[in-house]
């Protein structure tokens, strides 16, 4: 998640386009799941 995070940062540093805005979009829906996994990992243990 920390290298998911860093490359979205190094990407909107270098990138001006209108890309920007489908990285920022995968990146919240990568980030997102990350998140449901591991809620559910800790529910379930």
């Amino acid at each position: 998640m920390t290298c998911a995070l860093l490359a979205y940062v190094i990407e909107g540093y270098y990138d001006f386009g209108l890309w920007w805005f489908r990285v920022a979009v995968l990146i919240g829906c990568l980030l997102g799941a990350l998140e449901a996994a591991s809620r559910e990992l800790t529910a379930t243990a």
